[in-house]
């Protein structure tokens, strides 16, 4: 059933409580030790991130916002199990954005991002008929075989945490495939939350630069970074395999490529070198193992 789409102005009801799990602080924890670089202490987990809310890929943004213009997006960074033709499908979006606008992103840039914490479902400002019947959901979200959103903002802050106050928000958006339902209220608390929690690394992260060991990952063919996350995330290769929809072998030979142009010969040292850190389960030490 369609839904009234709400005005910029307009918000969405107070958050509700969600639990944060042992795995949820896990995973934080984890994710301070992992390196002293904040590049990937968000990458590990962000990436992390995307089991406590069942989506597949997402982005974390750096955004201008002035009250009398549309947000503007200063550097995105995406993580998760994009795949080429979803990449492909929102750069072929963001090359003709004012042709075929997004409903969704269209309201969200009016809105007072630089203002006070906010997060929105797709639903929770844009109604049904206005979405599923939108050019843009039909050419890219389809052809991205993305659906589902949710997107959260906070005024960005530095690494003490405390406001900088100069119109610029930190972004936080997760993604579901097609046919997936939509977020829930205590997974669109859990988002904001999370981005609350990155606000000091993400400071970090858009002022120094990508470190040398996320450029490795970001120099990667896209088929090998979606490995890559599956690791991150503590994936075996069977397990990455059935995620990515490949073959046991494919993965398996995909990890072996990645051991080549890193220079490593375990998945343990592939961790260290991309994170700098162990990982949190082992898979094709060698070319006799296959681990499943």
């Amino acid at each position: 059933m369609a839904t009234e789409s709400m005005s910029p102005e307009s918000r969405p009801e107070p958050p509700c409580t969600f639990e944060i799990t042992v795995e949820l602080g896990q995973l934080l924890i984890r994710g301070g030790q992992v390196s002293p670089e904040a590049d990937a202490q968000i990458t590990y987990i962000l990436n992390g991130a995307l089991e406590h809310v069942s989506a597949v890929a997402g982005v974390v943004g750096l955004i201008k916002k002035e009250d009398d213009k549309p947000a503007e997006i200063l550097s995105l960074r995406d993580f998760g199990y994009w795949r080429p033709k979803e990449i492909g499908a929102l750069q072929d979006y963001f090359k003709d954005i004012e042709q075929y606008p997004d409903p969704h992103f269209s309201l969200f840039r009016q809105l007072p991002l630089h203002k006070q914490p906010f997060c929105n479902r797709r639903e929770d400002l844009v109604g049904d008929e206005e979405w599923y019947g939108s050019e843009f959901y039909k050419r890219f979200r389809t052809a991205a075989q993305q659906d589902a959103t949710v997107i959260a903002t906070i005024p960005a802050v530095g690494e003490d945490g405390e406001p900088l106050n100069n119109n610029t928000a930190y972004s936080l958006c997760f993604c579901r495939s097609l046919d997936e339902p939509p977020f829930t209220k205590s997974q669109r608390d859990f988002t904001l939350y999370l981005l609350q929690v990155l606000g000091p690394l993400l400071h970090r992260f858009w002022h120094q630069g990508p470190s040398a060991s996320s450029m490795l990952i970001l120099d990667l063919p896209m088929r090998l970074r979606r490995v890559v996350s599956c690791l991150m995330n503590g994936d075996t290769e069977k397990a990455a395999a059935a995620r990515l929809g490949l073959s046991h072998h494919t993965v398996h030979s995909y990890v072996r490529e990645l051991y080549d142009l890193v220079g490593v010969r375990t998945r343990t040292e592939l961790m260290v070198k991309l994170l700098k850190a162990p990982p949190e389960s082992g898979d094709a030490p060698g070319k006799e193992s296959r681990s499943e």
